[in-house]
C-alpha cells in the first residue's frame, strides 16, 4: 500500500486568519474533515499522515500553525514532534489534539502552547478559537457553513 501523500489546498488564496495551517493526523477521515473545515473558513491547508511526512514536506514557508494529533503510530509521536519543533529557531505554534482518554488533561495542558489542546471530537468554534490564540489572529467566523456534521 503506497504511503499517503500530502493534500495541498491551493484554492483559498486569501485566508481569513493565518497564511496556512498544517494538520498532522494518522486518520485519513480526520485529515479530510479538518482540511474541509479549514478551507470553509478561507484557510489554505496541507495535511500529513505522520510526523516524518510533515518534516520532509517540500513547501517552503512554515505553516502559521500546526494542528497535531499526539498519538501518531509511526517513528515519532505528536508530543515528540512538538518538542522537536519547539527547539527550532522559529517554532511553529501547535494545537495538540487527541481522541484518547489515557492522556490526562494535566499532561496535555503542560505540553500545550498558546493554542492549547483539543479532545476529539471537538466543534469548529473550539478549533477556530485555538487557531486564533496560537497565531494571534482575529477569531475566524464560525458562522460559515463548514460542511462538517
Amino acid at each position: 500500500m503506497p504511503a499517503p501523500t500530502a493534500n495541498v489546498d491551493q484554492s483559498a488564496n486569501t485566508p481569513v486568519g493565518p497564511g496556512w495551517v498544517a494538520v498532522v493526523d494518522d486518520d485519513p477521515a480526520v485529515r479530510s474533515a479538518l482540511a474541509r473545515l479549514l478551507r470553509s473558513a478561507g484557510l489554505r491547508t496541507q495535511t500529513f499522515a505522520s510526523a516524518d511526512e510533515y518534516l520532509t514536506r517540500t513547501s517552503g514557508d512554515p505553516p502559521s500553525c500546526l494542528v497535531l494529533d499526539v498519538n501518531l503510530p509511526r517513528s515519532m509521536s505528536g508530543f515528540e514532534l512538538h518538542a522537536y519543533l519547539a527547539r527550532g529557531e522559529a517554532p511553529v505554534p501547535v494545537i495538540l489534539m487527541t481522541g484518547h482518554d489515557d492522556i490526562t488533561t494535566e499532561a496535555l495542558a503542560a505540553r500545550a502552547g498558546p493554542g492549547g489542546f483539543l479532545r476529539k471530537p471537538f466543534d469548529q468554534e473550539a478549533l477556530f478559537e485555538a487557531i486564533a490564540r496560537s497565531t494571534l489572529s482575529p477569531p475566524l467566523d464560525p458562522s460559515r457553513d463548514s460542511g462538517v456534521g
